[in-house]
Parts: C-alpha cells; structure tokens; sequence
C-alpha cells in the first residue's frame, strides 16, 4: 500500500516490525512510512535502517504500563515497560501510575462491597472513558489480598527507586507484573 506508493518494499518480517512497534496506532504507523520515504531510498527497505529509522517512536505512556497490567497482558506489559525504559521515563512515573490505579481498584472495591453500583463507584473515583476496561477486567480477575500485596511491592520498588532498598526498580517492576497477573489466575473478583 503505501510503501510502495512512495517506491519502497519490505518483507514480512519487517512489517510484523513495525507492526509490533506501533501497537495499533495507525496515526503514528502512517506518519513513519512518510518519515521514512523522507529518510530511505526507494527500493528494499533492510531492517537496519527502518529500525534506526524508527527508534524511540512507539511513545509508551506510564498509563500503558498500568492498563496492561490491569487487563492480565504480561507480554504487553513487559513490552510497555522496555520501551518506557529505553525513552528514559522515570521509573518514578511508571511507578506512581500503577500505584495510582491500584489504590483506585481498592477504593471501587470497597464501595462495591459496600452495596453501591458498578456505574456509580466509578464515577466517584473518575474512571471515564478508555480507562473503565482496564479497571472492570482487572475488577473481574484480580482479588483484594492481590492489590493489598502489590502496593506492598510498590512501597518496596519506591524504596529502591529512591536507593534506600535494594534491587534494580525496571526489573522489580516488572515482577510486580509477574505477580499480579500470573499470581491472580483463577482468582475471584474484588468486590
């Protein structure tokens, strides 16, 4: 399609590439193949240099990192984080906004036990829009115990962000995804 409106070719394993690297975002898939029939000659594209083309492009966001991790998709999660990480986010962000969603799915918790609507607890706590998925299917599939502990491992990745405790934060924060999402198979729903 429009690699070769602009005289370029790639072979499928570079398109799975870019494919994986824009994570459905056909806005920014769309502006790279116009970057890089700027930036390459026409003709075969080689991996080399669409990668180098591409570099630090896929725009990960802390709030990514959360929703993977709230929907049970560790590859993404996994994924979200490396590219955060090779963006230079700070793990410090990355952190808050897991931590941040975590005690809003304990707060929804609470006010579900407590007999209130789904729709209402929701709005209380201002989950609108893309972020309700996330939250209802980590409502579903993670249990309160679950929450409780990882905002314990939280509290212990602050520390090590901050040097006062030990381990690497990047690879702590990603056993908390390890954690949270092979450790709540089969569990049962929050409220």
């Amino acid at each position: 399609g429009r690699l070769a409106r602009n005289r370029q070719r790639a072979g499928r394993d570079l398109l799975e590439f870019l494919a994986d690297r824009f994570e459905g975002n056909l806005l920014a898939a769309h502006q790279e193949v116009a970057k890089l029939a700027l930036l390459l000659p026409p003709g075969e594209l080689t991996p080399g240099a669409v990668e180098a083309a591409v570099a630090n492009v896929a725009r990960y966001d802390a709030f990514d990192a959360s929703a993977a991790l709230l929907t049970g998709d560790l590859a993404r999660y996994v994924r979200v984080l490396d590219g955060l990480r090779g963006e230079g986010t700070a793990p410090t962000y990355v952190l808050w906004a897991i931590a941040e969603d975590l005690r809003t799915l304990l707060r929804i918790g609470a006010g579900l036990a407590g007999g209130r609507a789904l729709e209402q607890v929701l709005r209380d706590n201002r989950v609108w829009g893309a972020r309700q998925t996330p939250m209802r299917a980590a409502l579903r599939r993670v249990e309160r115990s679950a929450l409780q502990r990882a905002l314990a491992q939280a509290a212990r990745i602050d520390r090590a962000i901050k040097g006062v405790g030990p381990g690497e934060p990047w690879d702590q924060l990603i056993g908390l995804g390890l954690e949270l999402i092979d450790g709540t198979e089969g569990a049962r729903k929050i409220g």
